[in-house]
């Protein structure tokens, strides 16, 4: 029987620093992958990633072995982001994703534009939606969590997840077209 990752949190809770090795080993591509699609710089996700086991370390003891993993890794590494985002965008510590899709609101068109004359894969046709768009498609289809998980994560309500998720999929798919694609 697999060794599942809340039984592994439970024993590295417990004082098991090799259950830590193996919940790190199962777990840091997918929070890595996470930072790297989100901040697009591959030292700043790693750098972030090791944050967030940092900060997995400091909050082990509260963590509920009766709930899932992943969403509470991910709300953990979701806080790690907001607060790069928030110093990156000099913007107030209380700063949530409202105000980060703010920032994205009032970015240039023009570069925007520019962004999506570049589009000739699909990777590059993420990393040209926003932010907030971007990573509820990674925690959805790379990551495989539910709405519901993602909501837990981002602290945002499910329903206006499923409308980032579909603003998402309308701006990919026309970002593939304009780049010759037919991968939408």
């Amino acid at each position: 029987m697999e060794e599942t990752l809340e039984s592994m949190m439970s024993a590295y809770a417990k004082g098991d620093r090799l259950a830590f090795a193996r919940l790190f080993e199962r777990t840091r591509g997918g929070i890595y992958s996470f930072f790297l699609r989100s901040i697009r710089d591959p030292r700043a996700a790693e750098d972030l990633m090791q944050t967030t086991f940092m900060k997995l370390h400091a909050s082990r003891s509260s963590y509920d072995p009766s709930l899932p993993l992943l969403p509470w890794l991910f709300a953990i590494a979701n806080r790690v982001r907001l607060d790069e985002f928030r110093r990156r965008h000099r913007l107030p510590h209380q700063a949530g994703e409202e105000a980060l899709e703010q920032v994205e609101v009032e970015d240039d068109p023009a570069e925007r534009i520019a962004k999506a004359q570049r589009v000739r894969s699909t990777d590059a046709a993420l990393d040209a939606l926003p932010e907030t768009q971007r990573i509820v498609l990674q925690l959805r289809h790379v990551e495989g969590m539910s709405f519901a998980e993602i909501a837990q994560v981002l602290g945002v309500a499910e329903g206006a997840l499923r409308v980032r998720a579909t603003r998402g999929y309308e701006k990919l798919r026309a970002l593939l077209q304009e780049g010759g694609s037919n991968e939408a």
